[in-house]
């Protein structure tokens, strides 16, 4: 089994497992339903040919607050 490394958050993360498969955060773009992208991009980021999303500062801080907001 391959080590998991916790997120910024403390979620658990492995990038080679995101690499492989799609979570929650990208069912809407394999649905085609996201306005963020569309299962094209996913595929291709997927793939390794375009840069997957990094985050901004709108999901930095999400991942900030996070454990405070679990901690409630």
């Amino acid at each position: 089994m391959a080590a998991i490394k916790l997120s910024e958050g403390g979620q658990p993360y492995s990038h080679d497992l995101h690499m492989k498969g799609f979570g929650a955060s990208e069912a809407a773009k394999v649905c085609g339903l996201s306005e963020y992208g569309t299962p094209f991009d996913l595929y291709l980021e997927k793939t390794g040919q375009i840069e997957p999303f990094k985050g901004n500062d709108a999901t930095r801080l999400g991942n900030l607050l996070e454990p405070v907001i679990q901690s409630e």
